[in-house]
């Protein structure tokens, strides 16, 4: 299993951080304003650089003396994510002196152990570098002059970034088994289920939330087979006021999804719907090819209450029905109500998520979709699709070779991946359906 490293865009209001972070995702993702403080919640892209695989994360404007409790969270929520950064990109805008903001954030940034490349941006041509070179006074070195919106040097930055990140080789693991990442938001009971999972209390369990300092990897034996839990609640104790608590537990999440077969989803019973932290980690999880288990806990609490169980399938249906038609395991970690049952269902997701598939068997899945519904016409043009192949099986990869790739529609697209979804049984796992131009 890889390190999958984490490249971190950090500086102060308006100087093209979210530009930045849209030129290397690839497309227009973060909100894009000249007014300072547009981007108030981080986002976040599994990208690649060169060869290598990296989660991108923008982050919201730093500014040196925070006066609202917005400023306060969004200067929190950026140093979490530089304590979790292998790279940090510090953005300045290359045109003006360096402000007080920049000094500060130069100061912060010293303290980080990741690697820190100063990039004067804004610099549209040779004619303002003479200006860039007055932020060498920082102490990070000379910066590295571009333009994100109109990619002046942005391929020599790639190449650099290429450079930066570290080897990903493929670390032999001590101890086999399916790799399980407890995610959901703060207090919903990750620690405890994953307590009960291994056995005895290796995480620290408390009513409040935020008190898990570090994710630990716990590798067991149930039944018959190994496992290699990883508890991500990974939630460090700070001030309760502070609202880095739960982007933090997002972040962590996030970076366990990335070592991990099957995600068990944790979201609390007694809550009255899912949040949009909750909808966007199983999205995530799908994102990135993960089987997907949800644990609805805390299910002792609701006794008696015999519209629960319709009334959170409902929900479920409602806010991530894009995982397809799910189980939900309704449990008690604090009781241990439902929990043995819980890792032969994980096992299971793991092996429908590693499945191999026929050749013929995918195209007669295939021929049988296209019978129902005929690819639309593209300007008079009809779409032809001729074949189904599976690309890779550990993270089920399918790819449509077709005449015309990019006239086919959006809608059409979904109603082949809901088609091999529900064909293929991958209710609950994500896959990639990748469209190709097939010369038949």
């Amino acid at each position: 299993m890889s390190h999958t490293p984490l490249i971190a865009i950090v500086g102060r209001p308006n100087v093209g951080k979210s530009t930045l972070f849209n030129a290397l995702a690839g497309k227009q993702i973060a909100i894009v304003d000249d007014q300072p403080g547009v981007t108030r919640d981080r986002v976040y892209r599994d990208i690649r650089i060169g060869e290598s695989s990296c989660m991108l994360v923008d982050t919201g404007g730093l500014i040196s003396d925070p006066r609202s409790q917005m400023e306060l969270g969004i200067r929190d929520q950026a140093l979490l994510a530089c304590d979790e950064a292998d790279i940090i990109l510090f953005l300045v805008d290359g045109r003006v002196p360096p402000t007080n903001d920049d000094e500060e954030i130069s100061a912060l940034l010293f303290q980080r152990q990741a690697d820190v490349m100063l990039i004067a941006n804004k610099i549209d041509n040779e004619s303002f570098e003479e200006s860039g070179f007055r932020y060498q006074q920082l102490g990070l070195g000379t910066p590295f002059f571009m333009s994100a919106l109109k990619r002046r040097n942005f391929s020599r930055l790639k190449k650099h970034l290429a450079e930066m990140l570290p080897e990903q080789t493929v670390q032999t693991q001590r101890h086999t088994g399916t790799a399980v990442s407890i995610i959901g938001k703060p207090n919903v009971g990750k620690s405890s289920l994953f307590n009960r999972l291994v056995g005895e209390t290796r995480a620290m369990v408390d009513d409040l939330p935020g008190t898990t300092r570090d994710a630990v990897d716990t590798s067991v034996i149930i039944g018959k087979h190994p496992f290699r839990f990883i508890d991500t609640a990974g939630i460090r104790r700070r001030n309760r006021r502070s609202s880095g608590i739960p982007y933090f537990s997002y972040l962590r999440a996030l970076k366990g999804l990335h070592r991990c077969d099957v995600a068990v989803l944790v979201f609390d019973a007694t809550s009255a719907d899912l949040e949009i932290v909750e909808v966007k980690l199983a999205h995530q999880a799908m994102q990135t090819g993960k089987a997907v288990l949800i644990a609805v806990n805390k299910w002792d609490l609701l006794t008696g209450d015999d519209n629960a169980r319709k009334r959170w399938i409902e929900i479920l249906n409602r806010r991530v029905a894009f995982l397809g038609k799910t189980e939900p395991r309704f449990i008690s970690a604090k009781s241990g109500r439902g929990i043995t049952r819980l890792p032969d269902r994980i096992v299971e997701l793991s092996e429908r998520r590693k499945r191999n598939f026929d050749a013929a068997f995918l195209n007669n899945i295939l021929d049988k979709a296209l019978a129902r519904t005929s690819p639309p016409t593209y300007h008079g043009r009809e779409i032809r699709i001729y074949r189904l192949t599976q690309l890779d099986a550990y993270h089920p990869k399918f790819a449509l070779y077709a005449s015309n790739p990019s006239d086919i529609p959006e809608r059409y697209i979904r109603y082949l991946r809901k088609t091999i979804r529900k064909e293929l049984d991958l209710n609950g796992i994500g896959f990639d359906l990748h469209i190709r131009h097939a010369r038949n």
